[in-house]
């Protein structure tokens, strides 16, 4: 009875309304990823190394680069920077034909063309949404969008991030561009050959490349960061929430005042990051560090996925490029309106390879051990016929190492005797006639000469200039013998 009570009120808690679509939510994504690992497409493995063509506005200026490579590793093939006038924003015209001289008139078929817009362009707010719309948030956000932003769904460009999510609630931050500020770039490009494929915000990416920068630390999903980003005319203060961009403030770049009472309201534990995007700014890094007690880093401190060691005007395009390659979740892409599409080709299309694949690899892995072992028969009937050949080689082989070594021996023998009988010469040749030997010892290394002399020393300057000897030197005393009226001498020498 008790067994009985327990499984009715297991069957309660799953079929209960509130917990029924977090769970749900938690069993499709199970399901999804096993899917994903036995569904994969071999196609879908090449769209991670595409190149991506990035073009970054900000007052004044557009960036325009080409970056490929996979999210642990980017290089920048091409860049360029479009300086214009300080307050106005670069035209779309300028801006095609300043991509045409980025892309040099190639074709740019099979790019990410991704542009990245400022801050001043985009509104971010955040809000929370019951947890049952989970499965259609992006139609809730459009009918709800002139109640959370000030605009409405047919107005902007928009798209989410999810923040947080428990068994009621979830923290939603919603981000959106107003069409009339990006419709023209967007046309301009079209109508030049290159069609965005994503859209994004500058504050957006810059917190995508602190998150990556922070990935290593475990702790970079529990706290929140602020980035103070100094860039020309202006301070921006980006608040990120586990990850998540939630709001974008503006300062004037003399307003450090007022900076600083901002982040005194919103930090606790978090960390504060500083970015200059351009070296000739003065940042006052370590006064605002100074009134603030808040741990603090750089991002010059941070490592980036980049090849290139200047990487302060590279951070926006490695951002972008990183949101649209990140796996752990959605991606930000304002012209997806919210929606989250996978392009993928027909599973059709990777069983039919499989099949395919299969028959061919089994004949590759056969058809190799089948030629090896024909191979096999083949020289072992070789070997039957050539064996007493071989036996007979073998044996001629060993007569002739034999014999070799005895030549060997004798050659040493013959050719150590002359050289003894070349030295006995040399030494009668060069000593003068009143020196006698009373003992000569000659090894393979040296040679040790014992007897009598009129003046020893003579005797090394002269075996020295010998053609046979080296390092002569005395092995012991000399000395003169009364009795013969000579000197008694012992002399050493190395052989040359």
């Amino acid at each position: 009875m008790d067994k009985l009570k327990g499984v009715i009120s297991l069957f309660r808690r799953f079929t209960t309304h509130t917990d029924t679509s977090v769970r749900f939510a938690g069993l499709r994504g199970f399901v999804g990823g096993i899917g994903k690992v036995l569904l994969l497409s071999p196609f879908e493995l090449t769209r991670q190394k595409r190149r991506s063509l990035v073009i970054t506005i900000e007052k004044g200026w557009a960036l325009v680069c080409i970056v490929k490579g996979t999210p642990s590793r980017y290089v920048v093939v091409k860049k360029n920077l479009f300086r214009g006038l300080d307050n106005q924003y670069p035209s779309a015209e300028e801006l095609g034909y300043f991509i045409g001289m980025v892309t040099e008139g190639k074709s740019v078929k099979g790019m990410n063309i991704i542009l990245t817009v400022p801050k001043e362009w985009c509104v971010v707010s955040t809000t929370e949404l019951p947890t049952v719309v989970l499965d259609n948030i992006s139609s809730v956000i459009s009918f709800e969008m002139d109640n959370l932003t000030p605009f409405s769904a047919a107005e902007v460009y928009y798209d989410y991030d999810i923040i947080n999510m428990d068994r009621q609630m979830l923290s939603v931050a919603i981000y959106t561009v107003k069409r009339q500020m990006v419709a023209p770039y967007l046309n301009s490009f079209h109508d030049a050959g290159y069609k965005v494929s994503s859209l994004t915000l500058n504050p957006l990416s810059l917190v995508r490349v602190c998150m990556y920068a922070r990935r290593k630390k475990r702790d970079v999903l529990k706290k929140d960061a602020l980035i103070l980003n100094f860039m020309q005319g202006k301070i921006e203060l980006i608040t990120a929430e586990k990850g998540v961009l939630t709001s974008v403030y503006s300062f004037r770049p003399d307003d450090i005042n007022g900076v600083l009472s901002y982040i005194r309201g919103k930090v606790s534990d978090n960390t504060l990051i500083f970015i200059n995007n351009d070296p000739t700014i003065d940042t006052r890094q370590e006064e605002i560090r100074a009134m603030l007690s808040v741990a603090a880093t750089s991002m010059d401190e941070l490592h980036l996925p980049l090849k290139d060691s200047a990487t302060h005007d590279m951070r926006l395009p490695i951002g972008a490029v990183m949101e649209i390659n990140q796996k752990r979740r959605k991606s930000v892409n304002l012209l997806s309106l919210g929606m989250v599409v996978k392009k993928r080709l027909p599973i059709v299309v990777t069983v039919l390879l499989l099949l395919l694949l299969l028959p061919i690899a089994v004949f590759d892995m056969y058809i190799p051990i089948w030629k090896d072992e024909q191979a096999l028969i083949e020289l072992d009937k070789q070997i039957k016929v050539l064996k007493p050949e071989v036996d007979k080689v073998e044996t001629l082989k060993k007569e002739i190492n034999a014999m070799q070594d005895d030549l060997t021996a004798l050659n040493n023998f013959h050719n150590k005797r002359r050289l003894t009988l070349e030295m006995l010469k040399e030494l009668t040749t060069i000593l003068p006639p009143d020196t006698w030997f009373a003992r000569l010892t000659i090894t393979d290394k040296d040679i040790m000469i014992e007897g009598y002399a009129q003046t020893a020393s003579v005797l090394l300057g002269i075996l020295e200039n010998s053609k046979y000897f080296k390092d002569v030197v005395t092995s012991a005393t000399t000395y003169k013998d009364q009795r013969l009226g000579k000197e008694r001498f012992q002399i050493k020498a190395a052989f040359k």
